[in-house]
C-alpha cells in the first residue's frame, strides 16, 4: 500500500555506509529523533559517528557531552534555541577542544523585527548568510 513503510535498525542500516562516508567527510553528524536512552544504545553498538544531535527531548536540557567517544548535543526546547558547536581540530583532524553556545529565543512572533535582527547578526557572525 502507498502508506506502508519499513523501520530498520539504525545501527544495521548505517554501519555499511560509515566507511564510505568517512572517505568523503571530515566528520559524520547524525540527527536522531529518539529518546536519550535509545541514543546511548545506538552509540554503544556503532563506531564512526563523530557528532550526534538529538532531535528534541522535552525532558532534556541544553547539553554537550560525550557518549562512547561521540559528541552528543541535546538542543532541548523545540524550535526555541539556536546553538553552535565549534570543533577546534589539529592538522590531523583530531579534536583539540570544543566550544558550545546556545541562545534561547523568547517570545517568537511572526514578523518580529527584533528576532529578524538577531538572526541576521547570528548568520553574519557564523558565516551562514
Amino acid at each position: 500500500a502507498q502508506n506502508d513503510f519499513l523501520i530498520l535498525d539504525p545501527v544495521e542500516t548505517l554501519t555499511p555506509l560509515l566507511a564510505d562516508l568517512h572517505r568523503q567527510a571530515e566528520k559524520i553528524i547524525v540527527l536522531a529523533h529518539a529518546p536519550q536512552e535509545q541514543i546511548r544504545d545506538f552509540l554503544k553498538r556503532m563506531n564512526g559517528v563523530d557528532i550526534l544531535v538529538q532531535g528534541h527531548d522535552p525532558s532534556g536540557s541544553r547539553t554537550l557531552g560525550r557518549i562512547e567517544g561521540c559528541y552528543f548535543v541535546n538542543p532541548a526546547t523545540r524550535s526555541r534555541e539556536v546553538s553552535v558547536l565549534a570543533l577546534i581540530m589539529d592538522p590531523d583532524g583530531v579534536v583539540e577542544r570544543t566550544r558550545f553556545r546556545s541562545w534561547i529565543l523568547r517570545d517568537l512572533k511572526r514578523g518580529d523585527r527584533e528576532l529578524a535582527r538577531m538572526v541576521r547578526k547570528f548568520q553574519r557572525q557564523h558565516g551562514i548568510e
